[in-house]
């Protein structure tokens, strides 16, 4: 599953440069998704090839090792983010939002975004998951309708915090066009050994 993961992210171009350091943060140093989203630019040490990570529950940051993948995947990074600013992994979103840091919920739908992408799990090309699919949970409000206070629930698990579906009504109905595709969309993966 990891080597489909990381072939997903195989190329030159920002975005996947950035994919491929995050997956390597998460993988190679063990990092939680927090750990890595608040890692800056200064808190990589190249000359001692360790990271300065702020580890759960602690005060003091601690110097985790980077692996050798990790290493190139963070100099190919940074070789195109720039050394300027402070985060080290980065936004990509067009509207703007969040900010320039990528936070906890950027790094699972990158993840996401990244498992969508065709030949991640060795379907065809054209398999209709590719093509044609989306997450239910994309459509579901993050937040419950507003109280008589004001105050708006989160409409999450408490213990996963994904969205909430054991409360929920939902109606679905054909769409008018079915001509098109959902998105984004991405270039078909190699095979990867996945089989399907």
């Amino acid at each position: 599953m990891m080597a489909a993961l990381f072939a997903a992210c195989e190329g030159n171009d920002p975005m996947r440069l950035r994919d491929m350091a995050l997956l390597r943060l998460l993988y190679s140093a063990a990092l939680r998704r927090a750990e890595a989203c608040s890692l800056d630019v200064a808190h990589v040490d190249f000359d001692r090839r360790v990271l300065s990570v702020l580890r759960k529950g602690r005060t003091v940051r601690v110097d985790v090792a980077m692996a050798p993948k990790l290493e190139s995947a963070l100099r190919a990074w940074l070789a195109v983010r720039g050394t300027d600013g402070a985060e080290l992994l980065v936004n990509f979103d067009p509207t703007g939002k969040g900010g320039r840091r990528l936070t906890g919920d950027g790094v699972a739908a990158v993840l996401r975004a990244i498992g969508k992408r065709a030949g991640a799990w060795g379907l065809d090309a054209d398999a209709p998951e590719a093509t044609r699919g989306f997450l239910l949970n994309h459509l579901i409000a993050e937040l419950l309708p507003e109280q008589s206070s004001g105050y708006r629930y989160s409409n999450s698990d408490p213990v996963t915090g994904q969205a909430a579906w054991y409360d929920l009504r939902v109606r679905v109905e054909k769409a008018a066009d079915q001509s098109g595709e959902s998105a984004p969309q991405f270039p078909s993966l190699k095979n990867v050994g996945v089989k399907a």
